[in-house]
């Protein structure tokens, strides 16, 4: 059981450091796709009854993120956490409409989820340094629709490996 959060910790150390390091090689417009991100929001989708496990993966993907930041420390921690939150609440609805599109569902909650981190980012970052934000321009479409294409393909591994079970 202990086994999972190992194996999780060391992936998204390695999502991080490829998204820092080897991935702004394949930008567009220079956006990076944020492989943590849609990992958290993957594992949100797919893994709702495991509280805990999700709480952990919610510190786990913002500490990273926060660690390859220029924000204060906590700052993707805590709209993690808040995104968290707001998935209990969102995905629970799911659960009872039985999901007859849960591609629909997923990619909605994806673009609420994207949209809602960077607006909390952006505030964060002109109260705690008093500029604006340049990621919210008609680049966060960009952005989200690169991020999207991403996140199709890992709903589908989930999918599958979820299927295989």
């Amino acid at each position: 059981m202990w086994v999972k959060y190992i194996i999780l910790t060391i992936l998204f150390f390695i999502l991080a450091l490829a998204q820092a390091s080897f991935f702004p090689y394949f930008n567009i417009l220079g956006i990076v796709p944020n492989f943590v991100f849609i990992l958290f929001i993957s594992l949100l989708f797919f893994c709702r009854q495991d509280k805990v496990f999700l709480i952990f993966t919610s510190i786990i993907a913002g500490f990273f993120l926060d660690v390859f930041s220029n924000l204060f420390f906590g700052s993707f921690i805590i709209s993690f956490f808040i995104i968290y939150i707001f998935a209990g609440r969102f995905l629970k609805n799911l659960i009872e409409t039985k999901e007859r599109f849960p591609f629909l569902h997923f990619a909605f909650f994806f673009i609420l989820a994207y949209a809602f981190n960077k607006l909390f980012l952006s505030i964060i970052n002109f109260v705690s340094y008093h500029q604006y934000s340049e990621s919210l321009s008609w680049i966060i479409l960009v952005e989200i629709a690169y991020n999207l294409l991403f996140a199709t393909i890992g709903f589908y591994v989930f999918k599958k490996l979820q299927n295989k079970k």
